[in-house]
């Protein structure tokens, strides 16, 4: 008789699909994290310049901006 239960091809090529299909995303999940993350330092990088140029403490307009997106009590 035969050891343990014996995997059907098509359980097997479900699963190698299934696999395949997690990479991609994985993949192209860090390439839009890296340009997210790119766009914010961006953002953050010119807030930065605005605040040197007018002359206000460093990080002022990221704090307004902030309190702009999280209204906090």
């Amino acid at each position: 008789g035969g050891k343990g239960p014996s995997k059907t091809p098509l359980e097997k090529n479900s699963f190698y699909t299934t696999a395949q299909w997690v990479g991609k995303f994985y993949h192209n999940h860090d390439f839009i994290l890296f340009i997210f993350l790119g766009i914010l330092s961006i953002i953050f990088l010119i807030s930065l310049v605005m605040d040197g140029l007018g002359g206000r403490p460093f990080g002022n307009t990221i704090q307004n901006l902030w309190n702009a997106l999280l209204p906090l009590p």
